[in-house]
């Protein structure tokens, strides 16, 4: 699993931007938080690094997205439980 905390640039156009912003949350690996102007702060949840890099690519294609931030990102591929183990 691959969490990746985004911080997303959008276009001046408001139609551009709104567009975007139905895109992201229409889709199930995006949670997006509240706009602040023209940044709009989002964490994607993916099943690797390879989709991972697939969404970061998806993203900067966007008509209405300026530029692709990343603010935080977890890519670990492992399936193993992280769990604490007591020695």
């Amino acid at each position: 699993m691959s969490i990746s905390g985004l911080l997303i640039t959008l276009a001046d156009d408001p139609n551009a931007s709104e567009t975007v912003i139905s895109t992201l949350k229409a889709d199930p690996r995006i949670d997006v938080g509240e706009r602040r102007g023209p940044y709009l702060p989002v964490v994607a949840d993916t099943t690797g690094k390879h989709e991972n890099q697939c969404l970061w690519d998806e993203l900067n294609e966007l008509a209405g997205v300026i530029n692709v931030n990343l603010v935080f990102a977890d890519l670990d591929d492992s399936t193993e439980s992280n769990a604490h183990v007591d020695e």
